[in-house]
């Protein structure tokens, strides 16, 4: 056992690196039974895991398969595991053109060789090879997440946030332009599977959501789905059971937004808090290397000696997984309990 150091860098031991996030999210072709994990971005113990969603996620799917070839989505998760369900859940998607809500009309094909995946960060470019990319790169801390979004020149920079998609449960979104800021909170639970209650309903619960953007916007809308899709531009607050919130910005030469989004089981002000406390300022690549660093301090507390590379690749990785767990819950001192449905010391 001993702790990462500049020693280990420099000998070329850099655990988080070996790691291959793509190892269990694939299978046969065409067969939807695969190895049943994701390619999280987050740190070891992360209360909220972030990744590309490619298909819808539910009892027994999760939202990545390394097969799909266009990204709908990228994802603010709770769900454990394939067989479990997600809970207090977000998706954003940057866009171009006009706006798309739908998951099957926003979806952009992923460009191929684009795609850099580490626990520490993701980076991807995004449409059709006959159009100009979005390339999209996600990090993440321990309750909340960080985006740097890179969109063409000449396109309006669009991004949308879905803040609850479930039938039966209202979520709400509210936009604030003077601040910058996106806010919500998304009561769906996944406790049912093929009409069967996997639990009881849980007394005030919702996952509370605060997204911050370092630049002004030039529009906004919020939108629902329930008749059908409605965009309502200008109107800065919305509740319902599947909606969410457009934000465009100026357009101008590969136009880059920076947003970052505070996760909370407690309370908006919570969440505020937590980006308070994790990230408070802009550097991207500044946050990406602090979760970087996390990642080498505890992989590296066991080093293997005598493997080949790929014996290396498959350890680290299952090291990755096994780490992801048990998630923190508490929020710097406090705890919402799913017993009681109240906030609690500790």
């Amino acid at each position: 056992m001993f702790a990462y150091s500049a020693v280990c860098a420099a000998q070329g031991f850099d655990p988080a690196d070996k790691v291959n996030t793509f190892i269990g999210t694939t299978g046969p072709e065409g067969v939807k039974n695969y190895g049943g994990v994701c390619p999280w971005v987050a740190p070891p113990h992360g209360m909220t895991d972030w990744t590309p969603m490619t298909q819808v996620n539910f009892i027994s799917q999760l939202p990545f398969r390394y097969e799909d070839k266009a990204v709908m989505g990228f994802m603010g998760s709770h769900q454990p595991t394939i067989w479990m369900s997600d809970y207090g859940f977000i998706t954003i998607m940057p866009e171009t053109g006009a706006p798309k809500i739908r998951r099957e009309d926003r979806a952009l094909n992923i460009r191929p060789g684009s795609e850099v995946f580490k626990p520490y960060y993701y980076a991807g470019k995004l449409g059709d090879s006959e159009s100009p990319a979005i390339r999209t790169e996600m990090t993440a801390t321990a309750r909340c997440g960080f985006f740097r979004i890179t969109y063409p020149a000449g396109e309006t920079p669009r991004l949308l946030v879905e803040m609850s998609r479930l039938p039966g449960d209202e979520g709400w979104v509210k936009v604030s332009s003077d601040r910058c800021e996106i806010v919500g909170y998304n009561p769906d639970r996944m406790n049912a599977y093929k009409g069967k209650d996997m639990g009881p309903k849980l007394k005030n619960f919702s996952g509370y959501f605060v997204i911050q953007f370092e630049k002004p916007f030039a529009a906004f809308s919020t939108w629902e789905d329930s008749a059908g899709v409605s965009i309502h531009d200008g109107k800065d607050e919305m509740k319902g059971p599947h909606i969410g919130a457009l934000v465009t910005f100026p357009s101008g030469k590969n136009e880059k937004v920076r947003l970052k989004i505070g996760s909370s089981f407690i309370s908006l002000n919570q969440a505020r808090e937590n980006l308070r406390r994790e990230i408070p300022g802009w550097s991207f690549d500044q946050a990406a290397s602090q979760t970087k660093r996390k990642w080498n301090e505890l992989l590296s507390n066991i080093r293997i000696e005598g493997a080949t590379p790929t014996q290396q690749t498959i350890f680290y990785t299952a090291m990755y997984h096994a780490l992801l767990f048990p998630r923190v819950f508490d929020e710097y001192g406090k705890y919402y309990s799913p017993f009681d449905g109240k906030i609690h010391n500790g």
